[in-house]
């Protein structure tokens, strides 16, 4: 990679402003939980989040329940050129180039999701296409209001045996009861 590359990848990356309030990100291992209501940027935040590490050289995963491979790519590639264009990158080929080698889309139909079925998903990636994701973006799954405990603990532990970062929407409402941090009581 040449200098002028490295500059944007290291300057330029939307997450290194989130980081700094995370004091170096999520890490591999844990789970994070984007929480809003409808319609107020889960998805593009947490698009925003793969494609930074994509950028910078990780393997990421972007799983979606329920929706079409080609919608998903259409959603990734218009919030990878608004970020390019905000962020003034100059090599845009190169942005793009880091994103489409490191981030694969993966879909399920509605229903059909869990944590066994994303683990064979992972298991094939890894023997199959030598594909590791250091993160793991899950897009409109799981409903956090029906899953059991188990089902959480399964996602943390294949977070953890993947060594990746796994990041999960949660949809809020007003009406919900939160506790004195903002967090439903169902998450």
């Amino acid at each position: 990679m040449s200098t002028k590359s490295q500059s944007w990848a290291d300057s330029n990356r939307p997450m290194r402003v989130f980081e700094r309030v995370l004091t170096g990100g999520l890490a591999a291992g844990n789970v994070g939980i984007v929480m809003s209501p409808h319609g107020l940027g889960k998805a593009a935040m947490l698009t925003s989040i793969a494609i930074d590490h994509a950028m910078s050289g990780m393997q990421c995963l972007h799983v979606a329940y329920g929706k079409s491979v080609s919608d998903v790519r259409a959603h990734d590639d218009e919030i990878l050129e608004e970020l390019v264009r905000t962020l003034n990158v100059q090599d845009r080929l190169g942005a793009r180039s880091a994103v489409d080698r490191n981030k694969q889309i993966y879909t399920y139909a509605t229903g059909t999701l869990t944590p066994q079925r994303l683990r064979s998903t992972l298991d094939f990636l890894s023997t199959h296409a030598e594909f590791k994701p250091g993160l793991i973006e899950i897009e409109g799954w799981p409903d956090f209001r029906t899953l059991s405990i188990e089902e959480m603990r399964a996602l943390r532990a294949l977070a953890i045996e993947y060594h990746s970062e796994l990041w999960l929407t949660a949809h809020t409402s007003h009406k919900d009861f939160v506790n004195k941090e903002g967090v439903p009581d169902y998450i």
